[in-house]
């Protein structure tokens, strides 16, 4: 049997697409990805790519982009998106040849449409929303959501980047995820729930 491996996914967009009020067609900007190697170091991947410049006519995209600090000359001088998923699908193929892979995100249902929309084609093995771990381990009322940076101020984790970068995004979750899990064990063995 395989072992696992944890991969923290993060997407940043051209805007909120099927969340958006009313919904939009947006495509990824760029993909960020972090996992742990063998020697238990955080590898960080980023992958910029031109979704098509008619994404970003008429500021179609620029409050998007302005949130990520992305330039909208480095993503139109990117790889074009449909290229981009060879390169990835490369690197989940070979670290799937050594591992089960289980893919985290930080609000699952918003990255996964992205991944699953066309050039992507992404069916992903999804594990635990960490968004959804980290509402259940602060023990917010059902219908708070909390952000990515207040559950990392929560638990005093310094992103590893620039915020809202994808990359930076993906190790955040990976630490929020790692440092909630501890938490729990130390919880559990001092008997509090």
């Amino acid at each position: 049997m395989m072992p696992e491996l944890h991969v923290f996914i993060d997407t940043e967009t051209t805007g909120l697409g099927h969340v958006a009020k009313p919904p939009r067609d947006d495509r990824i900007i760029e993909l960020g990805i972090a996992y742990r190697d063998n020697h238990n170091l955080i590898v960080r991947r980023s992958f910029l790519c031109n979704p098509g410049p008619e994404y970003f006519k008429d500021g179609y995209s620029d409050e998007a982009i302005s949130v990520s600090n992305i330039g909208k000359k480095d993503i139109l001088a990117a790889m074009p998106d449909y290229e981009v998923v060879m390169d990835v699908s490369n690197l989940f193929d070979t670290l799937n040849k050594q591992s089960n892979l289980i893919f985290h995100a930080y609000n699952i249902p918003f990255d996964s449409v992205f991944l699953k929309k066309e050039p992507w084609n992404f069916d992903l093995n999804w594990g635990i929303d960490v968004m959804n771990m980290a509402h259940d381990f602060f023990n917010l009322p059902d219908d708070w959501r909390i952000s990515l940076r207040r559950s990392l101020e929560l638990l005093n984790i310094i992103p590893q980047g620039q915020p809202h970068r994808a990359d930076t995004d993906a190790v955040s979750t990976l630490m929020l995820y790692e440092e909630i899990e501890k938490e729990r064990i130390k919880r559990k063995n001092s008997g509090r729930q």
